[in-house]
């Protein structure tokens, strides 16, 4: 007697995950060093218009440099700016940040949905927790553990 052929649910799901790859650890590597140098240069830009603005409203140089020389005008500011990187280019793309754009991955929901705004939103603020980024060396890195997310390798448009 011959066995039938159907594909089962099992097969189904076993092509999908060879069709969607997780990023290397490479990749997410790369990831993090391009977008902690886009942070970087984002905060810069940041601090240089500030500065500025300051100084054609009449602030002296030095008060200028006083101002931020203080951690607690300084640290919250740069989070403000680490936060909104990484929420707007995630939010704002579905779920890739522009380490990942050039990497060839994207952030997506356990479901292999497009990441939404609040799932941008969470990951970013698990981002701040800190020693989270020594979470990747467990495997998952803690924002997307707890977001339900994780990044995949981006397929190929034919």
């Amino acid at each position: 007697m011959e066995e039938s052929t159907i594909p089962s649910v099992f097969d189904e799901i076993e092509s999908e995950q060879l069709y969607f790859e997780h990023a290397t650890p490479g990749q997410r590597f790369t990831n993090f060093i391009i977008d902690i140098d886009v942070y970087y240069i984002c905060n810069f830009i940041v601090v240089f218009i500030l500065a500025t603005c300051m100084s054609y409203s009449g602030i002296e140089p030095e008060d200028i440099r006083e101002i931020f020389s203080h951690k607690l005008i300084t640290f919250p500011l740069a989070y403000i700016v680490y936060m909104l990187v990484y929420f707007l280019s995630e939010g704002i793309s579905k779920g890739r940040t522009i380490g990942k754009v050039i990497t060839r991955t994207c952030a997506v929901k356990e479901d292999i949905s497009p990441i939404t705004w609040n799932d941008a939103f969470i990951r970013t603020a698990i981002r701040v927790i800190p020693f989270e980024v020594f979470s990747a060396f467990n495997g998952s890195p803690w924002h997307d553990k707890w977001s339900k997310t994780y990044v995949i390798k981006q397929r190929r448009q034919f």
